[in-house]
């Protein structure tokens, strides 16, 4: 590895400040999913075994600046993005007493000690070099002068915030296990070589347009579905009745099918439905709130209809080529799988994907291991959903970070 391995940094004695990558479902306060949990305590039991004094965990839970935005008060905000379940869950994971804090200024005598959400901290995200060096500082302080840092949290290695990228500059640092074992996952999927398939899905085209013509570089076939789809066949002029639709991505959708023509496979059928609760986001509709659930081709989607989850001719099409592929990289759910009625071609190509034994391959994404538990699924997974993208496109900040601090 072009940077230290935290097999490679000593601790025996030493405050640690690990970044973990805590980012888990909550439902009912309570942890929904611990995967992102438990794949953390291997480093975090090294580090406990090999003498550090002290191991002071941080990570961020949701997106808080998003919802201030909206115009929510701080406190109803820091109520629902607060990690105080999680560091319940992550002491009952962890065997041992857990501290949790938000007072960067106090950290408890605990040995093992978690930090309030990051991104309660404004210069976390801040694109003001400055005020994102001002908070790894911060952060640093937590473990002192004589501390060390670990990067175990991949799933945010493609961000340039301050407690992954600007911290380095504060503390000797180095990768902790699970960055280790994302990287060398992932390189197979870098230059994947013939019969070579990456399915994409996911809601929001701005989140993967780049990824799109990334993949279609590398990539055979690019097997698209999800909610990003609409704003493709808007640029093919179809009726898309009241779908998802990014306006502003229109142009850059035409451009993307012009150059990469039939190595772009989009959905041949859609299914619909009429939701009469528009109040409501998609994943949270109840039976009673939509109706006239039928399966149209993707140019005929009517007035008024929302789609909801690809068709069974794309089903059958999307597995048809899955099945011939010697590599298969998975991102993004095909529809809205969190409903029954629209989880149906989601399910069918992960079991396409588990089904091809023969294939190298890889899924990332929350929602992707969320289907993957569900079905109990033999399909590899990665942490990160836009990390893992973005590995397989440019070196991560995150990673960068580490190098230069090596």
């Amino acid at each position: 590895m072009p940077f230290k391995t935290v097999k490679q940094l000593s601790v025996k004695g030493k405050k640690v400040l690990v970044r973990v990558d805590f980012n888990v479902p909550l439902s009912k306060g309570k942890v929904a999913d611990a995967t992102k949990i438990i794949a953390a305590l291997p480093t975090l039991h090294y580090l406990d075994k090999q003498g550090a004094s002290k191991i002071v965990c941080m990570s961020h839970l949701g997106k808080p600046e998003k919802e201030l935005k909206k115009g929510k008060s701080r406190e109803e905000v820091e109520a629902k993005f607060t990690l105080q379940p999680v560091a319940e869950k992550f002491q009952e994971l962890l065997g041992k007493k857990v501290a949790f804090v938000a007072d960067l200024q106090n950290i408890p005598d605990e040995k093992f000690v978690l930090l309030e959400n990051t991104r309660f901290n404004e210069g976390e995200k801040s694109k003001d070099d400055d005020e994102r060096k001002a908070f790894a500082r911060e952060l640093a302080a937590t473990v002192g002068k004589e501390g060390v840092y670990v990067n175990d949290a991949f799933g945010t290695c493609h961000r340039k915030h301050a407690s992954v990228y600007d911290i380095t500059q504060f503390l000797p640092s180095a990768a902790g296990f699970l960055v280790e074992k994302e990287i060398n996952a992932l390189k197979p999927f870098v230059n994947p070589g013939k019969s070579s398939v990456a399915v994409l899905g996911g809601a929001k085209i701005e989140d993967k347009l780049d990824a799109v013509k990334a993949l279609a570089e590398k990539y055979d076939s690019v097997l698209l579905g999800g909610g990003m789809t609409f704003t493709f066949f808007k640029a093919e002029g179809f009726e898309i009745g009241d779908s998802l639709l990014d306006e502003e991505k229109i142009g850059e959708a035409a451009e993307i099918m012009k150059k990469f023509g039939k190595k772009l496979i989009l959905p041949s059928d859609i299914r619909v439905a009429k939701i009469l609760n528009k109040e409501k986001k998609v994943n949270e509709l109840g039976k009673n709130d939509y109706k006239d659930v039928k399966e149209v081709p993707s140019d005929e989607i009517p007035p008024g209809y929302t789609g909801l989850d690809i068709g069974r001719k794309t089903i059958e099409n999307h597995k048809k080529i899955i099945a011939q592929a010697k590599t298969i990289f998975w991102n993004g759910a095909m529809g809205v799988f969190e409903i029954s009625d629209f989880s149906k071609g989601t399910m069918a190509i992960a079991k396409a994907i588990s089904d091809n034994k023969a294939a190298t391959k890889i899924a990332g994404g929350g929602e992707t291991v969320e289907v993957i538990h569900e079905g109990n699924l033999e399909i590899p997974t990665s942490t990160g959903g836009g990390a893992s993208i973005d590995f397989l496109r440019k070196k991560l900040p995150a990673i960068e970070a580490l190098e230069r601090s090596r």
